[in-house]
């Protein structure tokens, strides 16, 4: 395995962190495209299925292991400056049942406060919409520890850590940097907004989201475990 590249200037600002995100998006251009096609192909035939009959729309969690895949590959450009397919697998199978149960609490999660919300707007009753706001609060608390956490899981160079303690961690870095993970999580949402307006878009900006919450965590995460002397 490549020897890890030591980053000299620490935590990145959001700015220096989609600058370095971009870089490596251009360096490892086909291995992130071609990752992009297959999620976004692998996407649109779920959506598809699911419009078929709605059982078949689980036929979407095939797209778990491409993200992860993506997610590694993001994360080796923060440590190693290269991605290679080979990542890809790596990513979806280390881990693999802890991966899993993260993914499958996040979605109920997020679906149980979607359900609460949609409940509140159609009946208007004070406690609903009260249920509402506290669900959306939730929502977005798991939606910010996401963008913290899955970066962790998926950085090789904590392939041997807990993953209790990579959990720990991720909250420790969305306590303690609040403001640049909330940003970052709403720069995915913008991501995620255009690139459904057009499949070229969601090639490139697909994989740059996750390249970017990659080298927004990691290099917070290895200043909160290694803070200056």
């Amino acid at each position: 395995m490549t020897e890890p590249v030591t980053d000299d200037d620490g935590e990145r600002s959001l700015w220096q962190a989609l600058r370095r995100a971009g870089e490596a998006l251009v360096d490892d251009v086909w291995p992130f495209f071609a990752v992009s096609a297959a999620w976004l192909a692998l996407a649109m035939l779920g959506l598809l299925l699911g419009r078929l009959h709605v059982g078949l729309s689980a036929s979407l969690l095939l797209l778990l292991p491409l993200t992860w895949g993506l997610g590694r590959m993001a994360a080796v450009t923060v440590r190693y400056r290269r991605a290679r397919f080979r990542d890809l697998a790596a990513g979806a199978t280390v881990r693999w049942w802890a991966k899993v149960a993260l993914a499958l609490a996040q979605v109920v999660v997020g679906l149980v406060a979607w359900l609460n919300i949609e409940l509140a707007l159609a009946t208007g009753r004070t406690a609903l919409v009260l249920a509402a706001v506290a669900s959306a609060n939730v929502a977005l608390a798991v939606a910010a520890s996401a963008v913290t956490i899955w970066p962790l899981l998926l950085d090789p160079s904590r392939d041997g850590r807990a993953v209790r303690e990579l959990l720990w961690l991720g909250v420790a870095v969305l306590v303690l940097r609040p403001a640049r993970v909330l940003a970052t999580l709403a720069v995915g949402v913008v991501f995620a907004a255009v690139s459904l307006q057009t499949v070229v878009a969601a090639l490139l900006l697909v994989p740059l989201g996750v390249l970017l919450a990659a080298h927004v965590v990691l290099p917070i995460a290895d200043a909160v475990e290694t803070p200056p002397p």
